[in-house]
Protein backbone atom coordinates (compact mmCIF):
# COMPACT_ATOMS: atom_id res chain seq x y z
CA UNK A 1 0.00 0.00 0.00
CA UNK A 2 2.68 2.75 1.08
CA UNK A 3 4.56 1.79 -2.02
CA UNK A 4 1.69 1.99 -4.02
CA UNK A 5 1.19 5.22 -2.61
CA UNK A 6 4.37 7.08 -3.16
CA UNK A 7 4.56 10.19 -5.82
CA UNK A 8 7.58 9.05 -7.52
CA UNK A 9 8.63 11.02 -11.30
CA UNK A 10 11.37 8.69 -12.65
CA UNK A 11 11.65 5.27 -13.95
CA UNK A 12 15.07 5.18 -14.60
CA UNK A 13 18.48 4.90 -13.17
CA UNK A 14 17.17 7.25 -10.44
CA UNK A 15 14.30 5.38 -9.23
CA UNK A 16 17.00 3.96 -6.10
CA UNK A 17 17.51 7.21 -4.64
CA UNK A 18 13.78 8.83 -5.10
CA UNK A 19 12.20 5.50 -3.78
CA UNK A 20 14.72 5.77 -0.80
CA UNK A 21 14.08 9.61 0.00
CA UNK A 22 10.40 8.86 -0.34
CA UNK A 23 10.42 6.48 1.79
CA UNK A 24 11.95 8.25 4.52
CA UNK A 25 10.04 11.18 4.16
CA UNK A 26 6.65 8.78 4.37
CA UNK A 27 7.90 7.55 7.71
CA UNK A 28 9.42 4.18 6.60
CA UNK A 29 11.92 2.69 8.85
CA UNK A 30 14.48 1.66 6.49
CA UNK A 31 17.08 -1.13 7.42
CA UNK A 32 20.37 -1.63 5.48
CA UNK A 33 21.28 -5.76 5.08
CA UNK A 34 25.04 -6.68 4.44
CA UNK A 35 25.36 -8.06 1.00
CA UNK A 36 28.28 -9.49 -0.66
CA UNK A 37 29.00 -7.81 -4.12
CA UNK A 38 31.73 -8.50 -6.59
CA UNK A 39 32.11 -5.73 -9.26
CA UNK A 40 31.53 -6.33 -12.56
CA UNK A 41 34.41 -5.37 -15.58
CA UNK A 42 33.44 -3.12 -18.69
CA UNK A 43 33.69 -6.36 -20.76
CA UNK A 44 31.77 -8.56 -18.44
CA UNK A 45 29.02 -6.32 -18.82
CA UNK A 46 29.33 -3.33 -16.60
CA UNK A 47 28.05 -0.34 -18.22
CA UNK A 48 27.60 2.29 -16.01
CA UNK A 49 29.80 5.25 -15.90
CA UNK A 50 30.21 8.80 -14.10
CA UNK A 51 27.35 10.47 -16.14
CA UNK A 52 24.96 7.62 -14.19
CA UNK A 53 27.07 8.59 -10.92
CA UNK A 54 26.07 12.60 -11.80
CA UNK A 55 22.26 11.45 -12.60
CA UNK A 56 22.05 9.25 -9.16
CA UNK A 57 23.44 12.77 -7.68
CA UNK A 58 21.15 14.89 -9.14
CA UNK A 59 18.26 12.47 -8.07
CA UNK A 60 19.05 12.35 -4.40
CA UNK A 61 18.99 16.34 -4.62
CA UNK A 62 15.94 16.83 -6.72
CA UNK A 63 14.40 14.05 -3.86
CA UNK A 64 15.62 15.27 -0.61
CA UNK A 65 15.62 19.38 -1.46
CA UNK A 66 12.57 19.79 -3.32
CA UNK A 67 10.42 16.77 -2.48
CA UNK A 68 6.48 17.05 -3.41
CA UNK A 69 5.58 15.36 -0.09
CA UNK A 70 4.12 12.04 0.30
CA UNK A 71 1.69 11.44 3.04
CA UNK A 72 2.61 9.96 6.03
CA UNK A 73 2.10 6.59 5.60
CA UNK A 74 0.34 4.62 9.16
CA UNK A 75 0.27 0.63 9.37
CA UNK A 76 -3.68 -0.56 9.09
CA UNK A 77 -5.61 -0.64 12.07
CA UNK A 78 -6.99 -3.61 13.08
CA UNK A 79 -10.98 -4.16 11.73
CA UNK A 80 -13.32 -2.51 14.31
CA UNK A 81 -15.52 -4.48 13.36
CA UNK A 82 -13.81 -7.79 14.55
CA UNK A 83 -14.00 -6.62 18.00
CA UNK A 84 -15.57 -8.63 21.13
CA UNK A 85 -17.43 -6.07 23.17
CA UNK A 86 -19.94 -8.48 24.73
CA UNK A 87 -19.10 -8.21 28.90
CA UNK A 88 -17.70 -10.92 30.64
Amino acid sequence: DLLRSLPLSTKRFGIEPELTARLAQAGARIYELPISYHGRSYSEGKKIGWRDGVSALGWILKSNCWPPRAPRWTPPLEDPWDTDLSPD
